[in-house]
């Protein structure tokens, strides 16, 4: 862990030096929580652990490089630690970082990648994931890949490819063990007329580690339509047909149907809203039936009353229906400009099947896009420890 810090505060100076574009946003946090029992992270754990009064700590940090007009560099970094499982991750200590060198110029993008994640050796919670019959503890995570784009007049061709290593503790064993992926996907589109596009699309993959019981291919084919008419007003939608070829899946579940719709309003320069639906299906052949999986429809409008100096102060309402998935939500915001560089924030949520909540927060611009924080955080879990988070930080972009 001590060379990892090293190597972001070099990397970080380097950057400072050379006036790459890059981001930081460094912030520590005081948790609070409702539990009466304490937190454990592995069953037959005896240590004792507090029920509130925690501390953590967030670190991203991005740097965008280009050594020409067409040759790139970025890299991400995220370094995550916190005394408490109710932060919802499945560690309380990890790093995770994704390199990407590339080619770019009118017809052609080409990249390629490297991700990683390490997690904290003692406080990582048990989980199990499709492919491993079994408990395990993740150690790490290796990704290796390379990206494609080609846009060439009215065709548009991409592919992607990846092999992913994970490092885990087998749980029952205390033995370190290897799962082994193969991920490829590919679409090709072609636009037939002003705004209409047809493609299709692909996907495999293919689990190493086991026979063929998690291996899957997935082809389909598509329609897409996007026009700006104006300022003011836009439409997106898509309609995708999908088939998979996988012994994981139930037979019904195969055949699969994706449909989205996007319009955008504007009215003047104070008011923008959009409204999104989303429909999920799957057709079962041996019925003949369209079966539906979700829906889901998500509103959202944003009212600019006082243009500010650097940031203005708005009002913003947004909602989202998808009772399927318990993903319903409400949620009503403000953003108040006080005086000089001082902000205020505050918002309410409402998840009918999840939580309750309310955030606000102060932020103090330096300069640009350059600002301090303080923010408090009360989530209130219909299932879950509730929790109160106090978290202050510091956002830097140069």
């Amino acid at each position: 862990m001590k060379k990892l810090f090293l190597l972001l505060i070099v990397l970080y100076a380097v950057t400072v030096q050379a006036q790459l574009s890059s981001y930081t946003d460094i912030s520590f946090r005081y948790i609070n929580t409702d539990s009466s029992s304490e937190f454990f992270t592995d069953p037959n754990d005896s240590e004792v652990k507090k029920a509130s009064g925690y501390s953590g700590m967030d670190w991203e940090y991005h740097l965008n490089y280009k050594f020409n007009k067409n040759l790139f560099l970025t890299w991400n970094n995220q370094l995550f630690y916190s005394e408490v499982s109710s932060e919802l991750r499945n560690s309380f200590l990890y790093d995770k970082s994704r390199l990407s060198i590339g080619f770019r110029n009118s017809v052609h993008k080409l990249s390629l990648f490297l991700n990683n994640r390490f997690y904290g050796d003692d406080d990582t919670t048990i989980s199990n994931i499709a492919g491993l019959d079994t408990l395990i503890k993740k150690r790490a995570t290796f990704a290796y890949g390379l990206n494609y784009e080609l846009n060439f007049g009215k065709l548009e061709f991409a592919t992607s490819g990846y092999y992913r290593n994970l490092r885990y503790l087998e749980y029952t064993t205390s033995q370190n063990e290897w799962e082994n992926d193969l991920y490829l996907a590919s679409k090709l589109g072609y636009q037939i007329i002003p705004h209409w596009q047809i493609f299709t699309n692909f996907y495999y993959k293919d689990d190493l580690n086991q026979v063929d019981w998690y291996d899957q291919t997935k082809w389909g084919a598509g329609v897409a339509y996007e026009n700006r008419f104006d300022f003011f007003n836009s439409v997106e939608a898509v309609v995708n047909y999908f088939h998979s070829e996988t012994d994981e899946l139930p037979q019904y579940q195969n055949d699969y149907l994706f449909t989205k719709v996007r319009y955008f309003k504007r009215f003047g320069t104070t008011f923008s809203s959009f409204i999104t639906y989303i429909n999920r299906s799957t057709y079962n052949t041996s019925q003949e039936k369209l079966l539906r999986i979700s829906n889901l429809i998500r509103l959202q409008a944003k009212y600019i009353y006082q243009e500010g100096r650097a940031e203005s102060s708005y009002l913003l309402f947004s909602g989202k229906y998808n009772p399927e998935n318990s993903g319903s939500k409400l949620r009503l915001g403000v953003n108040q400009h006080l005086f000089k560089d001082l902000y205020f924030g505050i918002a309410g949520e409402y998840a009918p099947d999840l939580y309750n909540g309310y955030e606000g927060e102060f932020r103090y611009l330096l300069s640009g896009f350059r600002y301090l924080y303080l923010r408090y955080q009360l989530r209130d879990y219909q299932d879950f420890v509730g929790t109160q988070k106090i978290q202050a930080g510091l956002s830097y972009q140069f």
